[in-house]
């Protein structure tokens, strides 16, 4: 018996003959009728991870056969109520080799899951690089860039965001919009300048991206900086000497 056993494991498993989660998967994909990799075409594996760089490629929580536009999880896989969940698929040939995800640009999909534990609507992704510089007058520039190539739909607008000098950033209203720019040159840099805020205050600011829909994305990335209102201080001479003239 156990020989038919490792025989029929070296067929349909090849290199892992059954004894991990992506060889499981592989025997339930044949159980299901999606295929499997010893089986012409090949198949489709879904993975997921809390982060894009933290997907559990060792646990496959889906699979389909070749020439599908979709794959559904596995019944067993749940998701948390009002989290994140990061998700990629990879195809395996029909020799048992995964292809290897792109380092520089992966197809990976962030699902946001709401309260009630269903899934949103896709939001744009979030700025990056968010930087707060004070300038004259007690004004602040508010910085960021965006990636012009993303697989997550693309941004219309940037919103803005601050706590006004104290306690924490009031998500519920902000403070002014950019209009976001996804081609041409620049495309990538973003810049504004705020309001005028009393000298040595400390403002906190975050840039929130939304799409022509209105979904916005929730990153809770934040930056601050001190105002700066006043010039220095006048130079005070307390002493002074002189040469001899050469």
């Amino acid at each position: 018996m156990s020989e038919l056993l490792t025989k029929w494991l070296a067929y349909y498993d090849p290199l892992f003959f059954g004894a991990t989660f992506t060889g499981v998967v592989h025997g339930v994909g044949l159980m299901l009728g999606v295929g499997g990799w010893c089986q012409p075409g090949g198949m489709h594996v879904l993975y997921r991870g809390s982060s894009r760089v933290s997907i559990d490629y060792d646990t496959p929580v889906g699979a389909a056969g070749p020439g599908v536009s979709s794959i559904t999880l596995f019944p067993w896989i749940t998701h948390d109520a009002d989290t994140s969940y990061y998700y990629t698929c990879l195809p395996i040939g029909a020799g048992g080799v995964a292809a290897v995800p792109n380092s520089k640009t992966p197809q990976i999909v962030r699902v946001r899951i709401d309260g009630e534990g269903d899934a949103m609507a896709p939001a744009p992704m979030a700025p990056r690089n968010l930087r707060v510089t004070p300038v004259a007058a007690g004004a602040f520039r508010i910085s960021w860039t965006y990636p012009q190539t993303t697989q997550a739909p693309a941004p219309s607008t940037f919103n803005i965001y601050t706590n006004g000098g104290s306690g924490d950033v009031d998500y519920e209203s902000s403070i002014a919009t950019v209009t976001a720019r996804l081609s041409g040159r620049g495309a990538g840099c973003y810049g504004w300048i705020s309001s005028a805020y009393d000298h040595a205050t400390r403002v906190t600011f975050a840039v929130r991206a939304e799409d022509s829909d209105g979904d916005e994305d929730q990153n809770v990335a934040v930056a601050s900086a001190v105002a700066d209102a006043e010039g220095p201080s006048a130079a005070e001479i307390v002493a002074a000497s002189y040469g001899d003239d050469e």
